[in-house]
């Protein structure tokens, strides 16, 4: 603690991050991918991306489309199964756009409305 009581900056810091960490919401390094977002059979995503694993270990990652215009995440459940969500409008900082329950198919998670791939 600083002299009249609160926290550092970097303490919260260092708070904030360990925090985000047990919801496995910080992500990992980045790696190059081949990636495809269709939903409602439109495709957003055809190729090369960001492929970013989040921590936590149980499959959940993130996909970026070139120049950041798209991206998506997938959260793995307990049972399996996958949710996601997308930031839908080009260049839109935050996930906003649900897109619902996802079961996995080989390197991509499907509905009947959307299909999100890494490879």
């Amino acid at each position: 603690m600083t002299p009249n009581g609160w926290l550092s900056m970097n303490t919260k810091t260092s708070i904030f991050a360990l925090l985000l960490m047990s919801y496995g919401a910080l992500p990992t390094e980045a790696r190059p991918a081949k990636c495809l977002l269709e939903v409602d059979g439109q495709t957003f995503i055809d190729g090369a991306c960001d492929f970013r694993p989040l921590s936590g270990g149980n499959g959940d990652f993130q996909i970026i489309g070139p120049n950041g215009t798209y991206f998506a995440y997938l959260y793995v459940g307990a049972d399996g199964n996958g949710t996601g969500h997308w930031n839908e409008a080009p260049g839109a900082g935050h996930a906003h756009t649900p897109l619902g329950p996802l079961a996995r198919e080989g390197a991509c998670w499907t509905s009947e409305t959307v299909k999100l791939c890494a490879w």
